[in-house]
């Protein structure tokens, strides 16, 4: 029987309630994966990127064969052919094959950690390429300032209708240029993004309307020098090689920090699954698309079909953060210079902003274990059905990683009817006033839960 589920609180939103009484130490939901994360790149080596174990004494040496993965797209490749959408394909540079660096930045703790990855995470092999080609175009990345009026912006002036201003006037039509072209070539459209817990697929197609924007900026050596291809033949080192340096000559990719680097992957590993879901309803049958169908069968436990119902935080988070404004839109610069034509249909400014505006206030932190104060924040996760639970002081769950799953279990007596509620950091031993700030900065709410109501009261 289930022990929870979902309810409209009292304030407004969603949050778990108990169905009956709940025991002490009763497991009440168990997700084994988060729909996307990132481990910080300063911290790559040190953490395992399948089950998140840090030891800062022994470096994490495991790395994934180039060559295994290039046949694992290859493969992918095959499938995606016999999509009853229009066919298309990855290309694959060979100088892909004689690579020695980590294969899409990923480190791994031991063999079985790296299979696992292969096997539980990224049986396509498409999550690890295009993390690799993000990692292979940042050290050629060519500095293209954004918009000196997206920068030093006051606080004071964040809203949604200042937002929307400063991506229109940095994008433009670009997007819908790019998009267009994108969608014309895989004889797609734009994506929406989910809005219900429906077991339907969560993502639709939808015809693109292009608009035209008031500040038009070219973004045409962009569109064509994006790394993808739809050519049968394979390309030769030689010739890639030369064709590699031409683009890398003519390309305009925004230079980016490694913290930005860190938003880039977040953001593209959600977008290959949004790619791969969609196409993945789409594949004749599994016995012909055995990657396909072990990509949806693997990650069906990581939320997907929720994320359309977080909240975003989007304004609150640029209030508190204004110059992570100027930030997001180079990362989506960015990503739309790097990422092959066939994701841009599932990169959309909305489809972007929305990734983001949710994880601001729906993430969790990938934490040092044991958790102590001096612990290390490692990275960043979203595991979207496990955000539904709401924040209290005097919390009745505890959450416990262990290696990429999240288990929550109660910690007293829980009765029917009663909400269930964790506890968003470490903030138990912190008075009230400290407490609250806290909770407001970073998570943008006031807390009223029992003990802060109690304890404002004695103030």
């Amino acid at each position: 029987m289930t022990l929870i589920h979902l309810e409209i609180t009292e304030y407004g939103g969603r949050g778990f309630f108990a169905n009956s009484d709940i025991p002490e130490n009763t497991t009440i939901l168990n997700c084994s994966t988060p729909l996307t994360f990132n481990i910080f790149r300063k911290y790559k080596k040190d953490a395992c990127a399948y089950c998140f174990s840090c030891d800062f004494h022994k470096s994490c040496k495991f790395k994934l064969d180039p060559k295994h993965q290039v046949k694992l797209i290859e493969r992918l490749n095959t499938e995606l052919g016999k999509s009853t959408l229009q066919p298309i394909k990855f290309s694959i540079p060979s100088s892909l094959v004689s690579q020695t660096q980590a294969f899409g930045g990923l480190f791994f703790c031991s063999e079985i950690c790296k299979d696992e990855w292969i096997v539980k995470e990224d049986p396509t092999g498409l999550i690890s390429f295009i993390l690799n080609s993000i990692d292979q175009a940042v050290p050629t990345s060519k500095k293209t300032p954004v918009p000196e009026n997206v920068s030093s912006v006051l606080t004071s002036e964040i809203n949604s209708e200042f937002i929307q201003k400063q991506w229109n006037d940095a994008l433009g039509v670009a997007e819908h240029i790019t998009i267009s072209l994108a969608s014309q070539q895989l004889n797609l459209s734009t994506t929406s993004i989910p809005s219900s817990t429906s077991s339907s697929p969560a993502y639709s197609l939808t015809p693109v309307t292009p608009t035209t924007p008031n500040s038009p900026i070219s973004l045409t050596s962009v569109i064509s020098d994006v790394i993808s291809d739809t050519d049968s033949e394979p390309k030769t080192k030689k010739s890639y090689s030369k064709k590699s340096r031409s683009k890398n000559k003519n390309r305009k990719v925004p230079a980016i920090t490694s913290e930005e680097q860190d938003i880039v992957r977040f953001v593209a590993v959600l977008v290959v699954k949004m790619f791969l879901k969609s196409f993945g309803a789409a594949v004749l049958n599994k016995d012909e698309a055995p990657l396909m169908s072990a990509f949806c069968n693997e990650t069906s436990d990581d939320g997907f079909q929720y994320f359309g119902d977080l909240q975003s935080n989007e304004e609150l988070h640029l209030k508190t953060l204004p110059d992570m404004l100027e930030i997001q839109i180079k990362v989506f610069m960015f990503l739309n210079a790097v990422l092959p034509l066939q994701l841009l249909p599932f990169l959309t400014q909305k489809i972007f902003r929305d990734i983001l505006g949710r994880e601001a206030a729906n993430a969790f932190g990938i934490w040092q274990l044991p958790i102590t104060p001096d612990s290390e924040l490692l990275g960043s996760s979203l595991y979207p059905y496990c955000s539904f639970f709401n924040h209290a002081c005097s919390h009745n769950v505890r959450k416990v990683r262990s290696g990429r799953r999240i288990i929550f279990q109660t910690n007293r007596l829980v009765k029917a009817g009663e909400q269930l509620y964790i506890n968003y950091g470490m903030y138990n031993d912190m008075p009230y006033k400290e407490r609250h700030e806290q909770l407001k900065n970073q998570w943008y709410f006031d807390c009223q839960c029992d003990r802060c109501l109690s304890e404002r009261a004695q103030i």
